[in-house]
């Protein structure tokens, strides 16, 4: 069982009732990511641990490794991931990883290329994401939508086939959300959507 504390990565081996210590060591830059409190993990479907941290951008554990694999923002490089707080992770069907940030918007990880390819608001085009600003992501299991929780604008579902993104703002209407902060998500069996916000569920 992995957990995710205040200060950093820890392994709970059920059958020995022990912990192993993932912790950040600033002399090693392969340790936990130096900001070590953990917001969210993936594991996916290759067996790896993808774990993000406030500030300190993506951790990959792999166990066939001997250390930790980080993912970082380069403002150099547009390719990279945007942003070094990372909300939530989703994996879609062809494996790559959508990632939320706490102000750099969307990203998608490609598996084959390495390479984040990002999404941003652009005030210009009302079918773009709403905000920088995004607390969590699920991938449909029923269908190719992706759900993005936000935090001050509510709900946005992208279309990645046409890369439109359609908004359900906060309001008290049957078709709006209840907040604008959308701090989880959940797709049930027949592909509801249930999210858990500031004002309740």
């Amino acid at each position: 069982m992995w957990i995710g504390t205040a200060d950093g990565l820890e392994r709970f081996n059920t059958r020995s009732k022990t912990f192993t210590h993932f912790r950040s060591i600033n002399t090693d830059e392969r340790s936990l990511a130096r900001t070590s409190s953990i917001n969210s993990m993936l594991y996916d479907k290759s067996g790896i641990l993808w774990v993000c941290t406030s500030e300190g951008g993506i951790n990959i554990y792999d166990k066939n490794l001997s250390y930790l694999d980080l993912y970082r923002n380069n403002p150099n490089n547009y390719e990279t991931l945007s942003f070094n707080n990372v909300t939530s992770f989703a994996e879609n069907k062809e494996g790559n990883i959508w990632i939320t940030t706490g102000g750099g918007a969307l990203n998608l990880w490609n598996r084959k290329t390495n390479i984040f390819t990002r999404f941003n608001p652009d005030p210009a085009n009302p079918n773009s994401l709403a905000i920088w600003g995004l607390l969590s992501v699920i991938q449909s299991k029923i269908s190719d939508y992706v759900w993005i929780g936000t935090y001050g604008k509510g709900l946005d579902r992208l279309d990645p086939k046409t890369n439109i993104f359609k908004h359900y703002s906060p309001g008290d209407s049957e078709n709006q959300v209840n907040n604008d902060a959308i701090y989880t998500l959940f797709e049930d069996r027949i592909g509801n959507i249930w999210m858990g916000t500031n004002g309740g569920e």
